[in-house]
């Protein structure tokens, strides 16, 4: 076998990529080498809440190596939070049967959390408490991702945290 060499990375997004390669140097790779590629998630506060995705890439002399990347910006403030929670259930692109399951949920709890009375903003709490179950459920029997159910359940959790509700 040959080396290879790796000429470089790149990516698109709020991303930073860097590498660790095996048996050679950081970008040379002897034979049966490997290189591991992490990618952490740079988020900031101007970034929008929700869905964040980006391009990443290794150039390789055996070829350009291309990957999707997707993180998630969330809050626990109350209202902008169970409002990203509620526009997930879209842009996850989510079965419409798992939509049609959970949305009922956040938008119980979006209801009691704009309603203008503080003193009702407790009775979110079991609405997103059920919303996390259904949730669970969904991933369970593989109608969600995992990916997806962690977005979605992280998400909700950080509301009921802020509303000093029992975490489900």
């Amino acid at each position: 076998g040959t080396e290879i060499f790796m000429s470089g990375m790149g990516w698109h997004g709020p991303y930073d990529i860097t590498s660790v390669c095996s048996g050679g140097t950081s970008y040379m790779l002897p034979p049966y080498g490997t290189c591991t590629l992490y990618v952490t998630f740079e988020g900031s506060t101007d970034e929008p809440l929700g869905l964040s995705t980006g391009v990443g890439g290794a150039r390789f002399t055996t070829g350009l190596y291309l990957f999707d990347i997707t993180g998630f910006i969330y809050t626990g403030d109350r209202k902008p939070g169970v409002s990203n929670l509620l526009a997930s259930l879209t842009t996850l692109g989510l079965p419409a049967a798992t939509v049609e399951l959970l949305k009922p949920h956040a938008t119980t709890a979006r209801t009691y959390l704009y309603d203008n009375y503080s003193t009702n903003d407790q009775k979110a709490c079991p609405s997103l408490r059920t919303f996390v179950y259904r949730t669970e459920q969904e991933a369970a029997a593989n109608r969600i991702t995992d990916w997806e159910a962690v977005a979605l359940v992280t998400q909700a959790r950080a509301v009921l945290t802020n509303l000093r509700c029992t975490c489900a």
